[in-house]
């Protein structure tokens, strides 16, 4: 751009114009019909391509709520100002007035790079299309390619204090890996990290994510068994699995409120984990390392406590645990004994897991309810997690409990999203 306006050089624009149709969207041909607006290169257009062509035949039923969601992505990122719409069936257009050519497609980037990290997880820096819109011709739009590499470059060196993107292979890996192998003795164990969103009912909000480990061996491969559950491994395995999610926990925590991108993150513990002295030192050791800002939005989840165990021994653990969170919840069974032994142990919430009871659903609302009776007695927030079904989240929202988690809610997601709006409504949408 002109040295004499001050601004920096942008992108450049790779060669190959197209014409984007506009027909019947008049507003949006007289919110840009600025020559000057154009001539400083601060209208570009990004695409969601790449998410519908994961959808496939499932778009035309969901492309709605993809809609409504990149919407809220892209208005949350503008001012008053600044102006978005819709041009095509996978097509923003995005015009920033105040911006120059550089600045204006940078934040395109980052915008899409949200959009797409949320939606799909992981993509090659190719998915990424931003065009800068170079003129008007009747009810078109003329665009040029901007050259994203230089853009990831560019957003790479802003951010280099802070965790950034980096490129592997040419797939940018906006967060760790959402797998990972690890040996334990003579036996590898393939993990994958997934994060279940928690609605808070309160709230009316999805304000955390819990973190479930799924894991697999050569031999369950194999056999197409489904994944192992934690019940069928070794303390020493279990315990390996713990620090491996905490470290993850720990990397997604750094790299996603990096980006202003705030939640609660649910990390589990499981007791075997802390009542071994050295698997307890090394993943004390992990959780020490999270900075006091990122200590704001952990709360610890005991897991696998044995039956029986003493008032004072879960003290002891909570009171190992807090320093380093916000809290700590405790997976609980729904029995009369159990949910008496841990009031006044200091924990900030229980956890009871349904879809581990395998009881009928007539069952289950019993020992929801009393879960909801006795763990009151203790404290305020009462989660419910596996949730798979509508009949089953309409029984926990009329017991009263606080929280829930599972796919009636929303399925599992590779990466956390920020906090955001949801209601009883929302479990009846397609």
């Amino acid at each position: 751009m002109s040295s004499a306006l001050g601004e920096a050089s942008s992108p450049p624009v790779l060669a190959g114009a197209n014409r984007i149709d506009v027909s019947g969207l008049s507003a949006v041909l007289d919110r840009i019909a600025n020559p000057e607006l154009l001539a400083r290169g601060c209208v570009n257009v990004v695409g969601i391509e790449p998410v519908q062509e994961k959808l496939g035949p499932r778009w035309d039923r969901m492309k709605e709520h993809i809609y409504e969601r990149v919407e809220k992505y892209i208005a949350r990122h503008l001012t008053a100002s600044e102006y978005h719409c819709r041009v095509s069936d996978a097509q923003y257009i995005i015009s920033m007035p105040e911006e120059n050519a550089h600045s204006a497609q940078l934040r395109c980037f980052r915008i899409l790079e949200e959009i797409l990290t949320t939606l799909l997880g992981r993509f090659t820096l190719e998915q990424i299309k931003i065009k800068a819109i170079t003129g008007t011709e009747g009810e078109f739009l003329i665009a040029r390619l901007v050259d994203t590499a230089a853009l990831a470059k560019s957003a790479a060196m802003a951010s280099a204090a802070k965790p950034g993107i980096v490129q592997e292979n040419n797939v940018v890996a906006f967060a760790p890996p959402t797998r990972a192998t690890i040996t334990v003795g003579e036996k590898e164990l393939h993990l994958q990290f997934e994060f279940h969103p928690v609605w808070d009912l309160h709230r009316e909000a999805i304000t955390s994510f819990a973190l479930y480990t799924a894991v697999e061996t050569e031999q369950s491969r194999a056999s197409g068994a489904n994944k192992i559950p934690r019940a069928q491994l070794l303390p020493e395995e279990l315990s390996a699995i713990d620090i491996a999610a905490s470290e993850h926990g720990r990397d997604i925590l750094n790299y996603l409120l990096g980006r202003q991108t705030q939640f609660i993150l649910h990390l589990p513990c499981g007791y075997e984990t802390l009542a071994n002295s050295r698997s307890r030192q090394r993943f004390l050791e992990t959780v020490k390392r999270l900075s006091p800002e990122l200590r704001r939005y952990v709360a610890y989840e005991l897991v696998d406590l044995p039956i029986g165990i003493p008032q004072s021994r879960i003290s002891s653990l909570v009171a190992m645990l807090k320093p380093f969170g916000r809290g700590v919840l405790a997976s609980v069974r729904p029995t009369r004994a159990e949910l008496l032994t841990f009031h006044g142990c200091g924990l900030g919430g229980l956890t009871l897991d349904l879809e581990a009871l395998d009881l009928r659903e007539d069952e289950m609302f019993e020992r929801i309810g009393l879960f909801r009776d006795l763990g009151h007695m203790t404290c305020d927030r009462l989660i419910a997690q596996g949730v798979n079904t509508r009949s089953l989240a309409i029984a926990c929202w009329a017991l009263g409990l606080t929280h829930m988690s599972g796919s009636s809610v929303e399925p599992p997601v590779a990466i956390p999203r920020r906090m955001h709006r949801f209601n009883a409504r929302d479990l009846y949408r397609d």
